[in-house]
């Protein structure tokens, strides 16, 4: 169903989806409360006024064929902006505030998105039933849209209990290879409080060249088997399993270091 003034005038969409309703209007009937008429004589009338076609059309739908529990789409272009439920009878409702005094009451759904999608054909109709394959093309590219929502917008911030093992790991040993060292990454020669000032100080990341991960029981580390690295040659080691060596990264980044400086 469409809520504009015409093929191209100004849409009521968004007031009549805040009121809750449903509703038409054409100029002949504008000021004519068809809950008096039977469907003859109402199509007598719209005869005489000389309704267009499609108008006498949209009309019969809406005051005598919807139904309470009809799924409606509100249609705005070639996109579907809204999806409700006729939960009310006709009615003529010319005090409401609304400029369409034909309306129905229509539970329209909240949270739904808008879909890109040219149903119900191509004839300039305010109100046009769907065919079950409308229906179903909609329903498809409708949960297509929703499941992208869900992924742009998600809920996040909750508790989750989980059981996970740790692999022990020996702080001491990693202290000591830090104390003993300049703090500086031993791939690209990095220095966090260089950088950072204070809050740097003293900050490293311990990598084990064989990853714990790898191992089936306990074995001993010394003191060469941590590297210091920096967070981000950390990451970049750990791309790969097994990781990237250590001295193989080295050599990249001596090796970019050297395009850099002859490209200057």
């Amino acid at each position: 169903m469409a809520f504009r003034h015409g093929a191209g005038g100004p849409s009521e969409w968004g007031n009549y989806r805040d009121a809750g309703v449903a509703a038409i209007t054409y100029g002949a009937v504008h000021k004519i409360d068809l809950t008096r008429y039977s469907r003859g004589e109402a199509e007598q009338f719209w005869r005489e006024a000389g309704l267009a076609p499609a108008q006498k059309y949209s009309l019969r739908q809406f005051v005598f064929k919807m139904q309470k529990g009809d799924i409606i789409y509100a249609k705005e272009g070639p996109l579907i902006v809204g999806r409700g439920t006729i939960v009310g009878d006709y009615r003529f409702s010319p005090h409401t505030g609304l400029a369409w005094p034909h309306q129905r009451a229509v539970n329209w759904q909240q949270d739904f998105n808008p879909v890109a999608i040219q149903i119900g054909g191509v004839q300039q109709y305010a109100i046009r039933p769907l065919t079950r394959y409308d229906i179903k093309r909609l329903s498809r590219k409708s949960d297509d849209v929703q499941e992208k929502a869900n992924t742009e917008d998600a809920l996040e911030g909750g508790l989750l209990k989980k059981e996970i093992l740790f692999r022990i790991r020996n702080r001491g040993l990693i202290e000591q290879k830090k104390v003993a060292s300049d703090y500086c990454c031993e791939v690209c020669g990095f220095n966090f409080e260089r950088w950072y000032g204070a809050d740097g100080h003293k900050f490293i990341v311990a990598h084990h060249i064989e990853p714990l991960g790898h191992r089936k029981r306990n074995t001993r580390t010394r003191l060469e088997d941590i590297a210091l690295v920096c967070a981000n040659c950390h990451a970049m080691v750990h791309r790969r399993n097994p990781p990237i060596p250590i001295k193989r990264l080295r050599r990249q980044t001596a090796v970019q270091r050297l395009i850099k400086l002859i490209a200057e």
